[in-house]
């Protein structure tokens, strides 16, 4: 027989749609009329209030204020309901699963993507994709390239760009179906390097990020977030573009700098006095003298290691000759830098001489 559902144990449209704890408790009362349907004996109200106060205790205390709330009931006699439910076998297993659904309901959205995509390719209709299409699939799948999947195939990349758009549009309704998005749906990129960096659940599908709407929401909402506390103790969001400039922020994300940012909720901070430090040392780096185009410095044109008792003696001597004039060159800062080509030829012959000097 099935059971008549009271109006005031249920919630109107307009009562679902309203923000806050309803929602929460909501689903309860649904589950509720689902699962007493199969009874052949109709509860009591008292005791299908009891039901479901204990399945929304069990989930979360600070639930039954809105379920007093809801049912205009003080949420004290709702305590006492609660307490005496668990001496009604009925009414404690009735509660209980409405419990044991709702839980059952919210692991199955958290499913892994993996896991989604997994089972919705294994879902696909075995006529669904042509079996040329089924060949270029795998081989997506597989990591290879448009031009790679030509070359075995034996027709151009264009071509296999075009049937892949026409297997994407067969695949997108399981796609769908599977409750996934692409993440371009979602117009941020922070979303696409946190796939990547594999912060975020999502896998590729076709060379493309899917996941969740739920799991997107909750990463966009926690990437936005933003650590005042942090602030407050002096430091600096390393986004800030209005304190640190965007080539400041590259090399400070850099491998060489990783272990001075401090990362929280997948923000970035840099604290005042590393940043003063990191901009001293970028000014004494930038004290490094770069080249004249197509020049280069004199002591480096001298082929000989460093601990070569001839290098200084070939040094000074072309020094002598760039000083005077006899060879073109540029000086930068008491550096001189000359083009190779100009001095290699009295560079080797300094160093036939002074070898033959040595020998005799």
């Amino acid at each position: 027989m099935k059971i008549e559902k009271e109006n005031n144990l249920n919630t109107t449209d307009n009562e679902i749609s309203k923000p806050g704890g309803l929602k929460k408790i909501t689903p309860f009362i649904s589950l509720y009329n689902d699962i007493t349907e199969g009874y052949l004996e109709n509860l009591a109200p008292e005791q299908r209030k009891a039901a479901i106060a204990l399945a929304v205790m069990t989930d979360d205390p600070k639930n039954l204020r809105h379920l007093s709330d809801l049912w205009q009931t003080p949420h004290e006699q709702l305590l006492v309901s609660i307490r005496d439910g668990y001496y009604d076998q009925q009414v404690k297993q009735v509660g209980f699963e409405i419990f044991d659904r709702k839980k059952a309901q919210e692991k199955a959205k958290d499913i892994p993507i993996a896991e989604r995509v997994d089972k919705m390719f294994s879902s696909l209709p075995p006529t669904l994709l042509t079996e040329h299409q089924q060949e270029i699939l795998n081989y997506v799948n597989q990591g290879m390239t448009n031009e790679q999947i030509g070359n075995l195939l034996g027709i151009k990349r264009q071509s296999v760009a075009v049937l892949l758009v026409e297997i994407r549009k067969k695949i997108d309704p399981f796609i769908q179906k599977a409750g996934l998005m692409r993440l371009g749906s979602f117009h941020t990129n922070a979303l696409k390097n946190a796939a990547g960096h594999g912060t975020l659940d999502a896998e590729k599908i076709l060379r493309i990020y899917h996941t969740t709407p739920d799991k997107a929401k909750r990463y966009i909402k926690k990437v936005r977030h933003i650590d005042q506390n942090l602030l407050d103790q002096g430091y600096i969001l390393l986004s800030d573009k209005s304190q640190i400039s965007k080539t400041e922020y590259h090399n400070l994300l850099g491998e060489r700098y990783r272990d001075d940012i401090l990362r929280k909720n997948d923000r970035a901070y840099v604290s005042k006095e590393f940043l003063r430090k990191f901009r001293t040392e970028k000014i004494k780096r930038k004290s490094y003298l770069k080249p004249p185009p197509g020049k280069k410095s004199l002591i480096d044109c001298i082929p000989l290691p460093p601990d070569h008792p001839d290098r200084r003696y070939i040094y000074q001597k072309m020094l002598y000759r760039v000083k005077k004039g006899w060879i073109a060159s540029s000086q930068v800062q008491r550096k001189w830098f000359v083009v190779e080509e100009d001095v290699l030829s009295e560079i080797n012959s300094l160093i036939e001489r002074r070898s033959a000097t040595r020998q005799s």
